[in-house]
């Protein structure tokens, strides 16, 4: 080997990484002009509580520790699991409009994830990486949908990914760092130290030990420092049993905490199921690292078969692990990789473009808007009984200062109260009266609007015309009801004292 050969190698890596982190740009500006398939938040969910919570840190503060998301039945003190993500959100708040800052912000981390890949693919001496790279961001419409929803969970596969690199190198000091940001940021906070435990099953060794109590020190710091602990530790925990709570009580959830419907997943997902499923077939003798992300992909499809949020972390796990076990394949079949190439292109292309329309129908802000200015003007700090708990997204942030009746889990209000809970639900299910059971014997059922203003403590009650046409129908027959507000979207119903 002459000098020159190792000076030449460095001088391909450096080039090589360069055009890493251009491509890696471009995918973060490419993702970025997805977002701007809508002018509002791509399927209008938790991304608007966020971005209006980052914005509250830096412009009313005090009202932001002390009741954080005006939610009247959610957690008995102040409590933001999300905080670290919303922390470090706030500084584009002061510069951008809300919206666009949320967009730039997860723009930024999509890119950010694409690099990580990268390096993680690089460390494992995988070739085809760009292919590889698009397989994982595009290669699953369902995750790709959700990526676009701007939520903190996509800085949680960040830093999820950039803990298995750093545990692969064996950085612990970093990792400690990197699992306490995770800890700040994300309600899953053990998510971070998954790799290093996993890794520590792989080695058993002293190095892998000391990178588990790296990760797990990080994890309690993280938690130590956000400023709502321990309310935080107690809201985490207490999440862990939110499905299994749901599912017994018959209570309503949001859809991603459902498990995974492989029905529909596997169409939505075809090229991932088929490059992990036929990894699994042809794996023979593998690497510690390999083994790594075996693991995690166990460990995460297992998790997706109980709550489907974790087919997020699942996606680029299984991916890996796919890559180090047909890599080897890949090189002896090269010359073919051209049809195979053109086929999953295609299928990626189809996904990014069913993003677009899924963006393309996200539900408009505008339509809460005249609703959420009017209680902010002429109902300021009121409860409001809102009917649909999902419109308690737009509500929150485009009006922080009413409080509202259901918001974020609607398991939550059942858990701080099973009869104030159904009260509610029956009133959003649009029946004619209520009770504070599942099921409602003729005795027992009460008029809406006096267990709302009774037992519910509201005075004002927040109904979709086309959701809840019978319950705004016999509002306005209620001698102790008015209506104080009307658009095309929503009525608003005040009730007497």
């Amino acid at each position: 080997m002459t000098v020159l050969e190792p000076v030449a190698e460095t001088q391909v890596v450096k080039q090589n990484r360069t055009r890493e982190i251009a491509i890696s740009a471009l995918i973060g500006v490419l993702f970025f002009l997805l977002l701007q398939a809508t002018p509002d938040v791509p399927g209008g969910f938790d991304g608007y509580r966020h971005v209006k919570q980052a914005w509250r840190i830096l412009a009313e503060p005090r009202a932001m520790f002390s009741d954080p998301w005006r939610v009247a039945y959610f957690w008995p003190k102040p409590v933001d699991a999300w905080f670290g993500y919303e922390a470090l959100l706030a500084p584009f708040t002061a510069i951008l409009p809300l919206i666009a800052a949320l967009k730039l912000f997860s723009a930024i981390i999509f890119g950010g994830i694409a690099y990580v890949l990268f390096q993680l693919l690089r460390f494992l001496n995988i070739e085809h990486r760009i292919g590889w790279v698009v397989v994982i961001l595009t290669g699953s419409s369902v995750t790709l949908c959700r990526a676009t929803t701007v939520r903190p969970f996509l800085l949680s596969v960040l830093l999820t990914l950039v803990a298995a690199l750093l545990t692969l190198k064996d950085k612990p000091v970093k990792l400690l760092l990197v699992s306490a940001l995770h800890a700040v940021s994300y309600s899953m906070f053990f998510l971070a130290g998954l790799a290093p435990a996993m890794w520590l099953l792989v080695r058993r060794d002293r190095a892998s030990l000391k990178l588990a109590l790296a990760s797990g020190a990080g994890i309690c710091l993280g938690l130590l420092v956000n400023p709502y602990f321990p309310q935080n530790l107690l809201f985490d925990f207490l999440q862990a049993k939110v499905v299994k709570i749901g599912l017994d009580a018959h209570v309503r959830m949001g859809g991603e905490l459902y498990p995974v419907n492989s029905w529909w997943w596997l169409p939505a997902s075809l090229i991932i199921a088929t490059l992990w499923v036929s990894a699994l077939i042809f794996r023979r003798k593998s690497s510690a690292a390999s083994n790594l992300f075996f693991l995690l992909s166990i460990a995460t499809f297992l998790g997706s078969l109980r709550v489907g949020r974790t087919a997020d972390f699942f996606v680029p796990f299984a991916m890996l692990f796919a890559a180090t076990v047909l890599n080897p394949y890949a090189v002896k079949l090269r010359g073919d990789l051209k049809y195979v190439g053109a086929l999953f292109a295609l299928i990626c292309g189809v996904n990014v473009f069913l993003t677009f329309q899924y963006g393309r129908t996200s539900p408009s802000l505008d339509r809460f808007r005249g609703a959420a200015e009017f209680l902010k003007r002429e109902a300021p700090g009121e409860l409001v009984a809102n009917a649909q708990w999902g419109d308690y997204q737009y509500l929150f942030f485009l009006n922080s200062q009413n409080r509202y009746m259901i918001g974020i889990e609607p398991t939550f209000m059942y858990m701080n109260s099973a009869r104030k809970y159904w009260l509610w639900q029956h009133m959003s299910d649009d029946e004619p009266s209520t009770c504070g059971r599942e099921f409602c014997a003729d005795a027992e059922r009460t008029d809406i609007s006096r267990a709302v203003r009774d037992e519910l403590g509201a005075r004002y009650i927040l109904a979709e015309h086309i959701v809840n046409p019978r319950l705004e129908a016999l509002l306005r027959q209620h001698e102790g009801v008015q209506e104080v507000f009307r658009d095309a979207s929503f009525s608003i119903f005040e009730l007497a004292k």
